[in-house]
């Protein structure tokens, strides 16, 4: 079977993890089928990360969202026909509408669905108006609609008018060889990381809270900041606040002055993004880690943290708690005094961090990313059978 998948929208964070991961475990189960993969100029590497005879890539400048969209409506349908694709897996919302190749499509992102936890920008409500009409034109031509979790079934499917018997829940999954405890005897020894600067000389050998997530508005780190000043000076001096992922302004300027109001400068680090190779071994040396998202259709860092022995602390909204099942602590999100309580019970009493942390590998137990591959290539199977 040719199949194509659209990685286009795979630039940073959880869409670069899913697809590698994904592809990946794909190719491993699929025999004899072949990928074509079109990505984003400069991301190539990041999505595909081993070498195929099987695997084609098709590199495109498509920096901006108006660019991806036109060659997906465009030049995308005329290059599935010219490789003989059986079948095209569109994992990120949108699909080449005017194409006749049976589809696969994949709802990764629940802002566009369900922004009301949020204040966004005129511009972001505007893009996800658009995306929200390219979707559910892309679910009509599609032969099935993959969502990850069933709470973004349950409020995506009826704003995309697509009938039950379409759709399936496929979990993201976890590279369990990868993520595991790497913790070294000592906090302060240096782990190897791979090509850029180790994060962790930057707790000066302390224990830390780990955020790992993009600084953006709807991922709201400021309650976690706001709840971090709660603890007591003798905890944040024990444990500073270590958050890890791509820094977006306004909302990344907006938290560095919020640090600076709260005299908390020498406590909280922001280190940008780091390759997700060195995850695991920053996953591992945290004590805690904080999941304070207002809207998710995941959550991968909430899998991830648990795999590698870390006990979590997650937002009790969208598709959180089904991810956290009964593994981790929820809390509301839009309240820091809530975070803060529940945060000095996990930092003073071993006892309860311990039991968090062996329920956690349990949870992560459950999910795998060979499980979602064949899942998916099931999928693709079936959508194909139905070509004309």
């Amino acid at each position: 079977m040719n199949i194509a998948i659209d990685a286009l929208s795979a630039r940073s964070g959880g869409g670069v993890t899913y697809l590698s991961n994904l592809i990946k475990a794909l190719h491993d189960i699929g025999g004899k089928d072949r990928y074509l993969v079109f990505v984003t100029e400069g991301y190539a590497d990041e999505v595909v990360t081993f070498e195929s005879d099987r695997i084609k890539i098709i590199s495109i400048a498509s920096h901006r969202i108006a660019s991806r969209i036109l060659y997906e409506q465009l030049i995308m349908p005329i290059l599935l026909i010219r490789f003989k694709i059986d079948v095209l897996f569109a994992p990120a919302e949108v699909a080449p509408i005017l194409s006749k190749i049976p589809m696969l499509l994949g709802i990764q992102n629940l802002n566009v669905y369900e922004s009301s936890e949020v204040s966004w920008p005129l511009y972001h409500k505007l893009r996800f108006f658009g995306l929200r009409i390219l979707a559910r034109l892309s679910a009509a031509k599609a032969g099935r609609v993959i969502f990850l979790s069933e709470y973004s079934r349950s409020i995506i499917s009826p704003t995309l008018r697509v009938p039950n018997h379409k759709t399936q829940v496929v979990s993201h999954g976890v590279d369990r060889k990868t993520f595991f405890n790497h913790k070294t005897k000592t906090l302060g020894t240096p782990p190897s990381f791979s090509d850029v600067e180790n994060p962790l000389k930057l707790v000066n050998g302390r224990h830390y809270i780990l955020c790992v997530s993009d600084v953006d508005l709807h991922k709201n780190q400021a309650v976690l900041i706001n709840a971090y000043a709660r603890l007591s000076m003798e905890l944040r001096r024990k444990h500073q606040l270590l958050i890890v992922g791509r820094l977006i302004d306004p909302y990344h300027e907006y938290l560095r002055n919020l640090v600076d109001r709260l005299n908390l400068g020498e406590y909280v680090a922001f280190v940008g993004e780091y390759p997700h190779e060195d995850m695991p071994l920053i996953y591992s040396h945290a004590t805690v880690s904080v999941f304070p998202s207002l809207v998710e259709t995941f959550g991968l860092p909430i899998i991830e943290s648990m795999a590698c022995g870390v006990p979590v602390v997650a937002a009790d909204n969208s598709a959180i708690p089904e991810v956290v099942g009964d593994a981790g602590v929820l809390f509301n999100p839009e309240d820091s005094d809530d975070l803060a309580m529940v945060l000095e019970d996990i930092l003073t009493k071993e006892d309860y961090r311990r039991n968090l942390l062996e329920k956690g590998l349990k949870r992560a137990d459950q999910f795998s990313w060979n499980g979602a591959a064949e899942a998916i290539h099931q999928c693709l199977l079936d959508v194909a059978e139905v070509r004309d």
